[in-house]
C-alpha cells in the first residue's frame, strides 16, 4: 500500500473574511464615541401651556414701535424723538390701564443693547407687554 499523498484542495473557501466587518464595527464605534457627548448636553424643558385664545390681545390695543438703522423711532407710524416716545408710552399706559402691548420692529443692524434700552423705556412707561418682530426665514449677512 502506498501512502496517500495529500493534495491541496483548490475548491471554494468556506471561511468568512471578517476584516470588512471589523472595519465597519470600528467606524460605528467611533461615530458613537463622537456623538455621545453631544447627546448628553440637552436640557429637559417643560414648556408652558395656555388656555388663552389665539387673539389674546385686542389689535386696537397694540402699538407699533419702529426703529430704523439710524435709531430714528416711529410710534404707530409717526416719527417721534426719545423724550416724546416716553411720554406717548406713559399716555398709552394711563389711557388703557396697562393692558396694551407694544410690538417692536427693529432694524437688523441694531445691537441687542439698543433693543434692551427700548424695552426698558417701555417698562418704565408702565406697559408690561412687548414683543419683537423677527423674520425667521432670513439669515444674517
Amino acid at each position: 500500500m502506498t501512502p496517500r499523498r495529500r493534495y491541496q484542495n483548490y475548491g471554494t473557501l468556506s471561511e468568512l473574511n471578517v476584516t470588512p466587518l471589523l472595519d465597519l464595527a470600528f467606524v460605528l464605534l467611533i461615530i458613537f464615541i463622537v456623538t455621545m457627548p453631544l447627546l448628553g448636553k440637552k436640557a429637559d424643558l417643560v414648556l408652558p401651556s395656555t388656555t388663552a385664545t389665539r387673539d389674546a390681545l385686542n389689535p386696537a390695543e397694540v402699538h407699533l414701535l419702529s426703529i430704523n438703522a439710524t435709531r430714528e423711532t416711529f410710534w404707530n407710524g409717526e416719527p417721534v424723538d426719545r423724550s416724546e416716545l416716553a411720554a406717548r408710552i406713559a399716555e398709552a399706559a394711563r389711557s388703557e390701564g396697562g393692558r396694551s402691548g407694544v410690538v417692536i420692529e427693529a432694524d437688523r443692524s441694531l445691537s441687542v443693547q439698543d433693543a434692551v434700552e427700548f424695552l426698558d423705556l417701555i417698562s418704565a412707561g408702565g406697559l408690561n407687554r412687548a414683543a419683537l418682530v423677527v423674520n425667521p426665514g432670513e439669515t444674517p449677512p
